[in-house]
């Protein structure tokens, strides 16, 4: 039978449990409620009627029952302990799931219907800031980012969320799908498993010394609300610089003097890439995920000679923030390209010379290897690119 670790008194009619009850069948411990403690004599007193046979099926009844009726203390329904083992078995749910609720999805456009007692001026203005994850254009473009703000005087006010996270409360109750567009449900997901660099190296190509290093990323892809490209946009802040024989120096590539120090977007030459967003991988379906690695090469030719001088090292200080970006629809004017996960920044310091026996080798290396960096802007921009920053093509 079962035990109360507490006391048990009252009539037929009347009862009242305080304390714990243990069950006769398993030994579970739990505290019950009067209510259930009510319903627990009832039970008793019909088992001894049954008999002992049909007592035992009454008693798992009521474990299961006070297990899922334990009202004064939620926290209670842990694993059961059977035999002092752990078990993490727990009552099945007897409720259907629930269906996800649409949530606001990064990279679309909304409407946005603000009432006239949010707009400006009336005490409760919206916060419509670029950096409150919504804009009214993002456009990018080699030499440019351009960033609009909302505007709230268009006869029809739209927006694009590029992060629904940051919105203001005010903003996200405004947002409405345009019409015909269903709500989406869930969010997609880029997970970075492991990053790490690979190189530096120095390489012959078409007999000419090139020095390479290349970044890789262990990514995990699940588009679980829409499908979409995954794409990858790189800033960099550069110098690459030639020393002489004769001690003088020459700047190749100089960020700092084209945007006041700002970072730039990074454009390969032997990639030949006319778009500021480099694909990572295929069109992906809705509900598909997949694992993969993803490695993306720099690379700069060392020179032997500059303008009749012969060199006699390259020095590159460099660092990269690298930005995987998602998009629904890259050519369709109502979907914008949208940060997939936190930017990743790594960099490296090198120093190449030739040798003795006149190879070229690594004479000093620093390696900041990459890893998310949450204080760096969430939202890619430039005004310039490394093309425009170099005055040797090649660097």
């Amino acid at each position: 039978m079962g035990i109360g670790s507490g006391i048990l008194v009252g009539t037929e009619d009347r009862v009242s449990v305080s304390g714990r009850f243990v069950g006769f069948a398993t030994g579970h411990s739990f505290p019950v409620s009067l209510h259930a403690g009510k319903l627990l004599r009832k039970a008793l007193w019909l088992g001894f009627r049954l008999g002992m046979r049909r007592l035992l099926r009454v008693g798992l009844i009521i474990e299961w029952f006070c297990g899922l009726t334990n009202y004064d203390n939620p926290k209670s329904r842990q694993p059961f302990q059977i035999m002092n083992k752990p078990s993490t078995w727990q009552f099945p749910n007897c409720f259907a799931p629930v269906p996800k609720q649409p949530e606001i999805q990064a990279g679309f456009r909304y409407r946005l219907d603000i009432p006239e007692s949010a707009l400006p001026g009336q005490g409760h203005e919206p916060n419509l800031d670029p950096q409150s994850g919504v804009v009214g254009a993002y456009r990018l473009q080699l030499e440019r980012t351009e960033i609009e703000r909302v505007d709230l005087n268009a006869q029809t006010v739209r927006c694009f969320v590029w992060n629904p996270d940051l919105l203001d409360p005010v903003v996200g109750r405004c947002l409405g799908n345009e019409p015909g567009l269903p709500g989406i449900a869930g969010r997609n997901r880029l997970t970075l498993h492991d990053a790490s660099l690979q190189g530096p190296q120095l390489r012959l190509q078409d007999g000419r010394p090139v020095l390479a290093i290349a970044p890789r990323f262990e990514l995990e892809w699940h588009t679980e609300a829409f499908a979409g490209r995954l794409g990858l946009i790189r800033l960099v802040e550069s110098s690459r610089t030639l020393t002489f024989e004769d001690g003088e120096t020459y700047v190749v590539l100089d960020t700092e003097s084209a945007d006041g120090g700002a970072p730039v977007l990074y454009l390969d030459d032997a990639a030949d890439n006319n778009l500021p967003v480099c694909l990572v991988c295929a069109f992906q379906r809705r509900g598909e995920k997949q694992r993969f690695g993803f490695s993306d090469e720099i690379s700069l030719l060392i020179p032997a000679e500059f303008a009749g001088k012969t060199v006699a090292s390259v020095s590159v200080l460099e660092k990269y923030t690298c930005y995987f970006m998602q998009n629904a629809a890259p050519d369709d004017p109502e979907h914008i390209w949208t940060p997939a996960h936190w930017p990743i920044v790594w960099g490296w310091s090198m120093r190449v010379q030739p040798r003795f026996d006149g190879v070229w080798d690594i004479f000093r290396k620093k390696l900041m290897m990459p890893m998310p960096d949450p204080e760096a802007p969430q939202l890619p921009q430039w005004r310039s690119n490394s093309r425009l920053c170099r005055t040797l093509r090649g660097f």
